[in-house]
C-alpha cells in the first residue's frame, strides 16, 4: 500500500491573513459608518490625523485582529498532520 508524505500537504490557512494596513482600512470604515451621517465627514477628516485618539484605538484594534488571526491560524497548524521520523 502506498504511504502518503504528509510533508507535501500544504499547512492550513483556517482565517484569511490580510495584511495591518487592510484590517485598519476595514476598522475605519466600520468606525465613520457607526456614526450618524452628519458626523461622518469629520470622523473621516479626524481618522487621517496620527494623534487623534479614534485613529490611535483604530490602530490598537487592528492589531489585536492581526494577531487573533495569527494565533488561530497557528492553532490550526498545530492540528496538521505532521510526519513522523522515521517513516
Amino acid at each position: 500500500m502506498p504511504s502518503v508524505d504528509l510533508s507535501q500537504l500544504p499547512e492550513p490557512a483556517i482565517i484569511a491573513q490580510p495584511d495591518f494596513e487592510s484590517i485598519l482600512a476595514d476598522i475605519k470604515t466600520m468606525m465613520v459608518s457607526s456614526f450618524p451621517e452628519e458626523y461622518r465627514a469629520a470622523v473621516t477628516r479626524a481618522l487621517t490625523l496620527e494623534s487623534e485618539p479614534l485613529n490611535i484605538i483604530s490602530q490598537a484594534m487592528a492589531f489585536r485582529e492581526m494577531l487573533l488571526r495569527q494565533r488561530i491560524n497557528e492553532a490550526a497548524r498545530g492540528l496538521h498532520a505532521q510526519p513522523q521520523p522515521g517513516q
